[in-house]
């Protein structure tokens, strides 16, 4: 109970400082702002696949729980998607309606990087 305790203050205390850095620095620089927000991405990518992929995984034993693991992700990509599609964008409501990215190669390094990800988090043999 005691690690539950101490988990929960970290990741509180964790939010808080980070909540009183935005508030501190309102200005910041788009490139700081992605690297940020990089980092994050990082950090929920590896908490997604230690966290709940792999013990998805072992959970389910042999080739159904590989298959079930599949079809939850390939189920949470699907709503993702149609919520992305149906959801009303902020940007679209201020009254912007184009974002400028400046290297639209980008996207296809990021999903090889994802798909190398998760080829080699996929257990042998199975």
């Amino acid at each position: 109970m005691t690690m539950v305790w101490i988990t929960a203050l970290g990741v509180g205390g964790a939010t808080m400082i980070g909540a009183l850095l935005g508030l501190i620095f309102k200005k910041l620089t788009h490139r700081f702002s992605d690297i940020v927000l990089s980092f994050a991405a990082g950090i929920m990518l590896a908490a997604a696949v230690l966290g709940l992929i792999l013990p998805s995984i072992e959970y389910g034993g042999g080739k159904s729980g590989l298959l079930i693991t599949v079809a939850g992700i390939l189920a949470g990509a699907v709503c993702l998607n149609m919520m992305d599609r149906f959801v009303p964008h902020l940007h679209k409501l201020a009254g912007v309606d184009t974002e400028n990215h400046p290297d639209s190669g980008q996207v296809s390094r990021v999903l090889l990087f994802v798909l190398a990800i998760a080829i080699h988090n996929l257990p042998e043999g199975v």
